[in-house]
């Protein structure tokens, strides 16, 4: 969808769309909407989505007061937007003159209502104890006061002021003391922080976590473009962080597995989740599983690192992992791991652990071989999956990219002794019953993981 939009931005997320566009002509705002529009209608009509009208409105964000009346004519199936001066998108209520006033009101009508929770289990002789009292009041109310902080807090202090009082008011239900005692005891005895306070500290993680995330983050990428130039983003939310010094241009960029989307090209990456012929392990006789195996291993080339991976589970419900792998040069490495979950995931993460372990290696091919179809076709099709456990192993492939430029540690010094491209290595996953054949030869560890590297008696 974000492809039909041209000339206007738009934002998504799960079923919420919205489109925006800024101009000084407000004839020239409509019409660009109204042409994305018809394009988006388009693309929902292809693919059998469905826009409700009645459930979209018009909103114009401005400071001059002469247009606050203004009606937009948008349209969405024919039928004219109905316009409104206090949107909600994504939980957070939206105003025209931008001061966040509206949203406000509503968080402490919101918590107003949570406090009678409070009083309804406090009193002096009986009911719960302060320590029931407070953890009730910061998981309860204190995130409805707190949603959207990153945004609010350019609010006036007047609007700020609302929200401290529902907090001075919980702290006075948690401990039982008179209006008439100060409020930094009160809160001191509560044992909150003041919210002004607390909404400080969160923008300073906040906005760091954001510049850390480099222009993979669509807010990252503003914020790091971000110029105080323009009268009215002085008043925004990164120009307040900015008035406090809470803006580090030289925080060290940061690149999560989530970074890795399904659009990330993995051509050399193969994953083969077929036998040469078809053996159920259920029917077919064992020896005949043997030979099937084989078969697959000395197609293998010779030079290739080989790594063997199985997850299992006891009669008692434990599951664990186990890896098994030989190099030329005669080093066996064994693990074996308890992990707590499905014998799915014990799988995946044994293929995690292979893939570390051949990071140490730069032989031009790496065989990970395991007996689990289903890990095979989870990460095979992880892009129309779409979960997090696949990034976290698809991103082995982004290390070995990353290694000759320097950015793993593990791998730079193999890359500047040998001077080799290390983008040119590749992984084919093989699908076989190894179950029998490599179980004996891992190294067992009760309770707790080791890894063990050891000459091999065989060569």
């Amino acid at each position: 969808m974000e492809k039909m939009v041209s000339s206007c931005n738009i934002g998504l997320f799960a079923d919420d769309v919205v489109i925006w566009k800024n101009d000084k002509v407000v004839i020239k705002i409509e019409n660009s909407l109204n042409e994305n529009m018809v394009a988006i209608q388009s693309f929902a009509e292809e693919h059998k989505l469905n826009f409700n009208p009645a459930k979209s409105f018009t909103c114009i964000f401005t400071t001059n007061r002469h247009m606050f009346n203004l009606q937009p004519k948008m349209y969405l199936k024919g039928n004219l937007l109905e316009t409104t001066n206090s949107p909600t998108y994504l939980g957070f209520t939206l105003d025209t003159e931008i001061n966040c006033g509206k949203h406000i009101a509503k968080l402490v009508e919101k918590g107003r209502k949570r406090l009678q929770l409070l009083k309804f289990i406090s009193g002096r002789d009986w009911g719960a104890n302060s320590g029931t009292l407070r953890m009730t009041y910061t998981a309860l109310i204190r995130p409805v006061l707190e949603y959207g902080y990153q945004v609010y807090q350019v609010a006036s202090q007047t609007n700020l002021n609302k929200l401290k009082r529902v907090q001075l008011s919980a702290a006075r239900i948690i401990t039982g003391l008179r209006s008439c005692c100060p409020k930094a005891i009160v809160l001191y005895e509560a044992d909150l922080q003041p919210l002004s306070m607390r909404i400080r500290t969160n923008s300073a993680k906040y906005i760091a976590k954001l510049q850390s995330l480099g222009s993979f983050n669509r807010t990252s990428k503003f914020i790091l473009q971000w110029t105080n130039n323009q009268r009215l983003k002085k008043d925004s939310p990164v120009g307040v962080m900015w008035k406090r010094g809470l803006l580090d241009f030289n925080i060290e960029p940061c690149i999560p597995f989530s970074c890795l989307t399904p659009n990330t090209s993995l051509d050399i990456v193969s994953f083969n989740d077929q036998l040469l012929s078809s053996a159920p392990k259920h029917t077919q006789n064992p020896e005949m599983m043997r030979q099937l195996s084989l078969e697959l291993i000395n197609n293998i080339p010779s030079q290739a690192l080989v790594l063997y991976t199985d997850g299992s589970k006891s009669d008692s419900g434990r599951t664990g992992s186990g890896v098994y792998a030989k190099a030329e040069d005669g080093l066996v490495f064994r693990c074996r791991f308890r992990n707590p979950g499905s014998v799915f995931r014990s799988e995946l993460l044994a293929i995690r652990e292979a893939l570390n372990f051949a990071l140490h290696f730069e032989n031009s091919d790496i065989y990970v071989l395991t007996d689990s179809k289903s890990s095979i076709q989870y990460l095979k099709n992880w892009p129309e999956i779409r979960e997090k456990p696949g990034p976290k192993l698809l991103h082995f492939r982004r290390k070995v990219e990353f290694a000759s430029n320097g950015f793993h540690p593990m791998l730079e010094y193999l890359a500047m002794r040998r001077q080799t491209c290390l983008r040119k290595r590749e992984v084919l996953f093989l699908l076989h019953p190894l179950r029998k054949l490599h179980v004996r030869n891992i190294f067992y560890s009760k309770g707790y993981s080791k890894f063990c590297l050891e000459k091999s008696s065989h060569t």
